[in-house]
């Protein structure tokens, strides 16, 4: 599942970039799942929000680093996001992968 081993490095020296990556494709793929209006939208929200801040500072500076208010953000919200996960079908979860990876191959990004 993205995102389990991200949730156990944050706030670790070893934290990297595949391991942000890994928390926004959580974020994603519940975004992405979840029907409109669901609690648990505005928490992948933030997440994806704490993710860009994260990833601005990282092509500043050079390195990956996270702050007390993302960290918060970011650790409540893969608890959470893992446990909606975990209750859909995974054929939704399969859906939303496709659907990402046809997005990714017609236009060479993904919007998240």
């Amino acid at each position: 599942m993205p995102g389990f081993q991200a949730s156990v490095a944050l706030g670790m020296a070893h934290l990297d970039e595949q391991h942000i990556y890994d928390l926004l494709s959580n974020a994603d793929m519940v975004r992405r799942i979840a029907p409109d209006g669901h609690e648990i939208l505005p928490i992948a929200n933030d997440m994806v929000q704490a993710i860009a801040e994260i990833q601005a500072r990282a092509q500043r500076l050079g390195k990956f680093g996270v702050n007390g208010d993302e960290m918060r953000v970011l650790r409540d919200g893969i608890g959470k996001t893992m446990v909606y996960l975990r209750a859909v079908p995974n054929v939704d979860i399969s859906r939303a992968a496709s659907a990402a990876l046809a997005e990714f191959d017609r236009t060479g990004v993904l919007r998240v």
